[in-house]
């Protein structure tokens, strides 16, 4: 084993470094197909490229089955030994670039939808003009998708996405989350007198396609494991919203994004009494992942354009309802 990936990497050195790139996404997507499709060239290309990469090293990286692709033994090994190898040499390569040098290529990014999606935005498109060459694609989404699969650089996620994903996380900002419901569904069946009350009302469940829910509280004062439900899942807070007016059952919202509803008196504010928790939002990128330079320098600008944001202005960033 240590004599044939001695020999792998060996070979690795005076191989394309694009091919070998091309090989590791066509490992991460799932397929030609998905390959083709996340990087905008003909499956033809992919396929010949692929072709002629087994040819250079004179192994079978697949297992062809129709249109399913299953890893050989030698290309696992393949994988694995130009996994950290070729990181390195990119990483060489971009420490090698000139610091003033012209960003281009691709940079794609997944956005979470949320309240003031403007000031992010206004963000990118800054950052754009810094780099007219670069090539932006933007996806807004709630789902927390496999970044290495979908060839996401960097990502917007709150905190809840993040916990069990191998994932590197720069935190933006905080919004302080509290417990509304409408006066119909507060008549209809009463307001908890405190947390451990929860599990018996209707809740508006944050639920994402993977199926993982947000359907157990965070500690609050002291008291943590409490467990809610609902009639009603949805991963758009959006709607979660309309669906509390409606009196359709309690729900969690960031504090500045209900605020006119409850000065309205449209909605109403539980428990108040008690201390409100947080969600973060948050920058990411895949630790196991060469991160480019563009994102690398994009992720350095978010970071340095939020913090010329002022304490109130970023308590703010939750108030927009124009985000979905």
């Amino acid at each position: 084993m240590g004599t044939s990936v001695a020999i792998i990497e060996t070979k690795i050195e005076i191989m394309k470094t694009e091919d070998i790139s091309l090989f590791h996404r066509i490992v991460e997507s799932g397929g030609i197909n998905e390959t083709a499709n996340l990087l905008s060239i003909p499956k033809s290309t992919v396929s010949r490229r692929l072709k002629a990469l087994e040819e250079e090293l004179n192994i079978k990286l697949f297992h062809r089955s129709g249109r399913e692709l299953a890893l050989t033994t030698a290309g696992g090994n393949f994988y694995q030994a130009s996994l950290t190898t070729l990181k390195e040499l990119e990483q060489v390569i971009c420490d090698l670039s000139h610091e003033h040098a012209p960003l281009t290529g691709n940079l794609r990014i997944q956005v979470f939808p949320i309240p003031k999606m403007p000031t992010l935005f206004n963000i990118v498109l800054a950052f754009m003009e810094l780099h007219p060459q670069l090539d932006v694609e933007i996806f807004t989404s709630p789902e927390p998708l496999d970044m290495i699969k979908y060839n996401l650089d960097v990502a917007f996620r709150i905190d809840k996405q993040i916990e069990n994903a191998n994932l590197i996380a720069r935190p933006l900002f905080e919004s302080k989350i509290h417990f509304y419901a409408s006066q119909a569904y507060i008549d209809a069946h009463g307001a908890p007198n405190d947390i451990t009350e929860m599990p018996e009302h209707n809740f508006i469940v944050y639920r994402f396609l993977d199926s993982s829910a947000i359907n157990e509280l965070p500690e609050i004062d002291n008291i943590a494991g409490v467990k809610i439900k609902g009639n009603i899942h949805t991963n758009n807070i959006s709607f979660a919203r309309q669906a509390a007016l409606a009196g359709k059952g309690i729900v969690c919202l960031p504090e500045e994004y209900a605020k006119q509803d409850v000065s309205d008196g449209k909605l109403i504010r539980l428990l108040s009494e008690v201390s409100s928790f947080t969600s973060q939002y948050n920058i990411v990128y895949p630790s196991r992942s060469f991160l480019s330079l563009s994102a690398s320098k994009f992720i350095d600008f978010v970071l340095q354009e939020i913090d010329k944001l002022s304490i109130e202005e970023k308590e703010r960033i939750p108030e927009e309802r124009q985000w979905l």
